[in-house]
């Protein structure tokens, strides 16, 4: 997790960040020259074949 402002921040969804885990705040001890987050508004997610989401609504 970061404090770091994003567009979407506040956005209601899915967020996956790929790249530099801005690890003077998160404490990771590795690097990368860039970062792409990648939010997704209507995602259907489920965890152990349980749905939690679906069309970006909460399930739980």
């Amino acid at each position: 997790m970061s404090s770091r402002s994003a567009p979407s921040s506040g956005f209601l969804g899915v967020h996956i960040g790929f790249g530099d885990p801005c690890g003077f705040e998160t404490g990771a001890d590795w690097d990368c020259p860039s970062h792409i987050d990648a939010p997704a508004s209507h995602a259907t997610v489920s965890v152990d074949g349980r749905p939690i989401m679906e069309n970006g609504r909460f399930l739980v």
